[in-house]
């Protein structure tokens, strides 16, 4: 899996936060922007592109963008 291509799909996902602020050590917890609803977008987007299910642990358990990326790439 390309984690370029994964990297514009998730900075897509985000209106207010600069693409440039999303790069694969950013702490998506700590962006203003992140809430429910992007996380639900962003499991929506995994589910899409990837054919992989995220879930609630995968995101209390991960801090950074690249952290989530490594556990698409584990469950293709």
């Amino acid at each position: 899996m390309d984690k370029k291509l994964f990297m514009n799909h998730v900075s897509t996902l985000f209106f207010r936060t600069s693409s440039k602020e999303i790069k694969p050590g950013t702490r998506f917890k700590q962006l203003r922007e992140w809430n429910i609803l992007l996380a639900v977008s962003f499991v929506e987007m995994v589910k899409e592109e990837y054919q992989v299910e995220l879930n609630k642990k995968d995101f209390l358990y991960n801090d950074t963008i690249e952290d989530l990326y490594r556990c698409v790439c584990n469950r293709q």
